[in-house]
């Protein structure tokens, strides 16, 4: 058996978040026995190179069974209809090779620790007391109501690590609270200082816009702090649980 590993990110123009998700990879590959055989990269959108292209090139380079390791987190549009359409878009020039693909991640236990430590880098910094303060863990935002449930029990497990901070919980686009309707109540309870951590796993547009979306919020609402905390990254912790997921499925 030659087996094909083929890691799919989302796909940025902001360069540091291109680098910062190949960082990631490679720290992934160091931790499979083997990784640097038949493993190579694509992106959703954005960045190249596509997923058909990366396919075929895996298949050209010999690999007769290919994994597909969706560094995304919960399930939503990109697992449900755009990875599988660039793997129908390749299929005849796969010549056979059979694709598996991974489930994506964000509700493994790494996941709750990472972003429990995140909340908890960020309140070691700010030095407010949990009687007059708030913790917002932020996601990306989907449509989909499983990844919304996924992210909410995410949120259930990290709150219990960061006991007695309140902790809740909004989405940056999608259905469900957004991140300004969850500052609104907040604000309507009288919570003024208020630490937005986001449960995003790589740096790019959101990140990047995310201070002049809460600068925007607070102008309007003299008196109130927002800070906000690191997104997830590239933690040890979780290029070790990715690569457990392929050594399990090789």
């Amino acid at each position: 058996m030659k087996p094909g590993v083929l890691f799919i990110g989302h796909g940025t123009r902001r360069r540091h978040g291109v680098v910062e998700w190949l960082t990631f990879v490679r720290q992934v590959v160091a931790w499979v026995p083997n990784g640097g055989s038949r493993m190579t990269c694509a992106f959703v959108e954005i960045e190249p190179p596509i997923i058909e292209d990366a396919l075929r090139q895996l298949v050209a380079a010999g690999a007769d069974q290919i994994l597909a390791v969706p560094l995304l987190l919960f399930a939503a549009g990109h697992m449900h209809i755009d990875i599988p359409r660039a793997f129908a878009l390749a299929e005849n020039d796969l010549h056979g090779v059979p694709i598996r693909l991974l489930k994506p991640f964000g509700d493994e236990p790494e996941f709750v620790d990472v972003a429990s430590l995140r909340v908890q880098e960020a309140l070691g910094l700010w030095g407010k007391a949990p009687n007059e303060s708030a913790i917002v863990l932020l996601g990306r935002g989907n449509r989909e109501p499983s990844a919304q449930q996924a992210f909410a029990q995410v949120a259930r497990r990290v709150a219990q690590r960061v006991v007695p901070w309140r902790l809740e919980t909004a989405y940056l686009a999608g259905t469900g609270s957004s991140l300004e309707q969850a500052l609104d109540a907040l604000w309507v309870e009288g919570v003024r200082n208020v630490t937005v951590v986001p449960f995003l796993w790589f740096s790019g547009w959101l990140t990047d816009t995310l201070p002049t979306r809460v600068g925007k919020w607070a102008s309007v609402h003299p008196g109130a702090d927002v800070r906000i905390g690191s997104h997830l990254g590239g933690h040890p912790l979780l290029a070790q649980a990715v690569a457990r997921q392929i050594q399990a499925h090789m």
